[in-house]
């Protein structure tokens, strides 16, 4: 078994100069910044080394020509070799057509021989991003089995078994054999901070292979920002603010304790209403139209989680009343889809939390983490019906599920989203202006929360995939739609 590391060039998000982000094309000037490893690549590296024995371990970077410096330096620190994937016509290329190139290159050094039944190692997302998603849509892509969240490892006869992080807790997936793709926690050791004189001498002269576009035989249209399914539409700096705060005021000869009930519904309304939130900023707002035919057809759908198999979780809710306004905006409606059986009582909920149709897929639970049987189930689904948009709750699992559903369906998806607005975006095709009618803008922080970034997917009306986001727990409101009914059908996944 042969080892790939993905190593990403990323820039040091604690030092961001205003001018790091072309505004014209939303893409990073990276000369302007101090670029560094991923912190959890490192890691994985260290994984890679610590688990290699017959085998070797090769680094795989895509970026610049400068990144070939993380390239020796892995070599340094007991990389057998590396490949550098360096040329201008991957710049500016979004989570999938990243993921596209570096497949392309994977399947080259499986059949130039340079690895043998590779285990792909990843850190689990980058600093600069922050989305998750490349390493999840690398496996997707090249349909190897994934090992999210890795923690730690042993061995186990002759089979690798690793600790992953779990929606609670912690279980043990085991490795019969390879291929397959693992990301890395930050739980796994890091990187020794030095190396030896020789190992830097011995990488000093290494030759680092480099590949560009022809040699992966990839198209133009497939890599960079021509491959992209999304686009930076703004770029704009995030509203610096002190904490909200709600005060409630109660006196008298009364206990405080006994007023605590009153207090905590009160204050439950206060948020239910909207209150002064950091977040969410954008999700009633409708923006301007043109009275263009909207660009995407279709309903608002929201992909429902559950605390293991109990109650559905109120961040699946909060995006159900996201939905709820877009779908308003759009005059279509909004569908829940929850796994497993949907009993009277969450069938209400979900109804009074925005759903006006829900519909249950098949759920197998176990005590490991397995994304792929949702994946495919909600793909199976989502190719059925066909909705606009795919709402995701940014958890644990939903940050492994919703990257592989956008690879299977072909669809651009904005990670951790703090706003949703549908809105016309105006574009050039053809060096013509054109306007897209009322399509998702999708606002999200990026390198590491200095810049806010507003984006649209476009081309997944080709395919007629929808516009996928997620969004982390918390940054919406759970709407409550007293008397509200929805109707529930029961999905039929194909075996």
């Amino acid at each position: 078994m042969d080892l790939i590391v993905l190593v990403k060039y990323v820039a040091d998000v604690d030092n961001i100069p205003e001018d790091a982000w072309d505004t014209e094309r939303g893409t990073l000037r990276r000369n302007r910044l101090q670029m560094v490893a991923n912190p959890l690549d490192d890691r994985a590296l260290q994984l890679a080394l610590a688990i290699r024995e017959h085998g070797k371990a090769i680094v795989l970077s895509m970026g610049p020509p400068q990144a070939e410096e993380i390239c020796r330096r892995a070599i340094a620190h007991g990389a057998d070799g590396a490949v550098l994937l360096s040329d201008g016509a991957f710049s500016g290329a979004d989570t999938i057509a990243t993921a596209r190139t570096i497949v392309g290159a994977i399947e080259k050094m499986i059949h130039q021989g340079l690895v043998r039944d590779p285990l792909v190692l990843a850190g689990m997302q980058s600093p600069d991003g922050d989305t998750a998603q490349v390493p999840i849509q690398v496996a997707a892509l090249l349909q190897f089995p994934l090992i999210p969240y890795v923690a730690a490892w042993r061995m186990k006869g002759s089979a690798l078994a690793f600790e992953t992080l779990q929606p609670r807790g912690r279980s043990e997936l085991i490795l019969q054999r390879p291929p397959a793709l693992a990301t890395v926690s930050k739980f796994i050791p890091d990187l020794p901070f030095f190396t030896s004189l020789e190992r830097m001498g011995a990488a000093a002269d290494a030759i680092v292979t480099r590949w560009n576009r022809q040699d992966l035989g990839l198209e133009e249209p497939l890599v960079g920002l021509a491959g992209s399914f999304t686009r930076v539409v703004q770029i704009f700096s995030p509203e610096k603010k002190g904490r909200a705060a709600y005060r409630l005021e109660f006196g008298g000869e009364r206990d405080p304790l006994e007023a605590l009930p009153v207090v905590l519904g009160t204050l439950r309304d206060f948020l239910r209403a909207g209150g002064e939130r950091e977040s969410g900023e954008t999700q009633d707002a409708h923006g301007p139209s043109s009275g263009e035919p909207a660009y995407y057809e279709g309903e608002c759908a929201v992909l429902c989680e559950r605390e293991r198999t109990g109650p559905i979780t109120g961040g699946s809710r909060e995006l159900l009343g996201a939905a709820t306004v877009l779908a308003e905006t759009l005059g279509t409606r909004t569908t829940a889809i929850v796994p497993g059986e949907v009993s009277p009582e969450e069938l209400d909920q979900l109804a009074r939390s925005g759903a006006d149709h829900v519909v249950s897929i098949p759920a197998e639970y176990s005590g490991a983490f397995l994304p792929e049987e949702q994946a495919h189930a909600v793909t199976a689904l989502v190719r059925e019906r066909r909705p606009q948009i795919l709402l995701v709750p940014a958890t644990l699992t939903g940050r492994v599920v919703a990257p592989l559903i956008a690879a299977e369906l072909g669809a651009g998806l904005t990670a951790d989203c703090t706003g949703l607005q549908i809105a016309d975006y105006v574009g050039r095709v053809g060096g013509r202006e054109t306007v897209y009618g009322k399509v998702l803008h999708q606002t999200r922080p990026a390198l590491g929360g200095n810049v806010m970034a507003t984006i649209v997917s476009l081309r997944g009306r080709d395919n007629r995939s929808p516009q996928m986001a997620t969004a982390r727990p918390g940054v919406f409101s759970v709407l409550d739609r007293e008397g509200a009914e929805a109707t529930l059908e029961k999905f039929a996944y194909p075996a």
